[in-house]
């Protein structure tokens, strides 16, 4: 079990990888949507800041920035409550553009503890100029039979293109396994695996579902990327074909396979 100087770097998802060199890529009929390729990919980069956060003295395995203000609130002893403020507009060392803040409120004091809760919430909160509106919440489920930490995070989530005013929504129930770097104070060896998948409206207002039918890992190695390096998430849209994303076998880029009908398009992970 950690103690309370240890981070939480757990999650972190929603796209990411490469693609397999050995696959043909092909450009035709395959549709891509603008806000929401991955709407797993969208709470992962919610959870992404939170990931290493050391509660106690606010330093740790974090992806942020020095233009981001960390504020701790420690005056309930039953509670934690943690404001991530990126005023108008912070890019993290991972190349992710927040704005806003983001609150996160945990009912003990480690994120690390088997059984805390967290909410999530927003406040004119906005990644790569797409605001998010809605919430998260998290549980520590405890360690596995394998003697990693796992988590499940459920997010009721709506993005809008402060460009475009382009509206999607996602609800989604991701779950989290701690694969490597659990007992060092280095972000540098984590690694995690996601699985799960969520619901949702794209950008044109037709319902999707998704599921991670390979789990997708993150890698947090400084010299990967903030995207999952490998898995494969299974996209079902309304008056679409079935349509698959396949972030490659492990190379740390930001490169990944969409297939619909047969072809398939390489696309760029931002």
């Amino acid at each position: 079990m950690k103690t309370t100087t240890t981070r939480f770097a757990l999650i972190a998802f929603f796209a990411s990888a490469m693609a397999l060199s050995s696959c043909q890529k092909e450009k035709t009929n395959v549709t891509l949507k603008t806000n929401d390729t991955n709407s797993i990919q969208l709470t992962d980069q919610i959870i992404g800041e939170v990931t290493g956060f050391s509660d106690n003295t606010g330093t740790g395995k974090m992806d942020g920035a020095s233009c981001r203000t960390l504020t701790i609130d420690s005056s309930n002893p039953s509670t934690r409550v943690i404001t991530f403020d990126y005023g108008a507009g912070c890019q993290t060392r991972r190349g992710i553009v927040r704005s806003g803040q983001m609150i996160v409120t945990m009912d003990q004091s480690s994120i690390t503890t088997v059984g805390v809760n967290v909410v999530i919430s927003f406040n004119n909160y906005a990644i790569n100029n797409v605001q998010i509106t809605g919430g998260t919440t998290a549980h520590n489920d405890g360690y596995n039979g394998s003697g990693n930490l796992t988590f499940t995070f459920n997010s009721n989530l709506t993005s809008t293109d402060l460009s475009s005013g382009a509206i999607s929504t996602a609800v989604t129930t991701n779950y989290y396994e701690w694969l490597t770097g659990s007992a060092t104070s280095t972000k540098e060896d984590d690694t995690y695996a996601i699985t799960g998948g969520g619901t949702g409206t794209d950008v044109a207002g037709n319902n999707f579902t998704e599921s991670i039918t390979t789990p997708l890992i993150k890698n947090k190695a400084s010299n990967c990327v903030p995207f999952a390096i490998t898995g494969v998430v299974l996209n079902q849209t309304a008056g679409q074909s079935d349509k698959t994303t396949d972030y490659g076998s492990g190379l740390c880029d930001n490169l990944a396979i969409v297939t619909q009908n047969g072809n398939s398009q390489q696309i760029v992970l931002q």
